[in-house]
């Protein structure tokens, strides 16, 4: 049964997500590049993420909410590059950039080298970590209000 809490975590997390890609577009122009697409999905990954890792353990008497936010913004981080990389070089294979599936497949890895060069700016990090750490502060405390 979902409860407030993780419907929280999840809304609160992309949220957080969507602040740390604005933060990224902004002070990083080479990462403007992906557009507002970027910013949805982000969210989108934020969400799901939010709902499926930080929303199941928010009342977990055994974690701190500090922990599950740093795992949470780690599992943004990851899953969110990783989906960004693919999603740009299955962009590419529609208009055939690629002669074979070895370059693709270079190109995706070379795709998440660059975004993990831009996820790792303070800034970024910064606003990232502190979004997921207050989401989960703040999702425990409706946890313990509406259950």
């Amino acid at each position: 049964m979902p409860t407030a809490a993780r419907l929280f975590a999840a809304v609160f997390l992309a949220i957080a997500a969507m602040m740390a890609t604005t933060v990224a577009q902004v002070f990083q122009p080479e990462a403007a590049k992906g557009g507002e697409d970027l910013f949805w999905y982000m969210g989108a990954v934020g969400l799901v993420i939010g709902w499926l890792s930080l929303g199941r353990r928010v009342m977990d008497p055994e974690t701190s909410y500090f922990g599950n936010g740093v795992a949470a913004t780690v599992a943004v981080f990851i899953y969110g590059i990783v989906f960004m990389a693919l999603y740009e070089v299955g962009d590419n294979m529609r208009f055939h950039l690629y002669r074979e599936p070895m370059d693709a497949v270079l190109a995706a890895v070379n795709r998440f080298m660059e975004y993990s060069a831009t996820a790792l700016d303070i800034r970024v990090v910064l606003a990232a970590f502190t979004g997921a750490i207050l989401a989960a502060y703040f999702a425990r405390f409706v946890g313990y209000f509406w259950r």
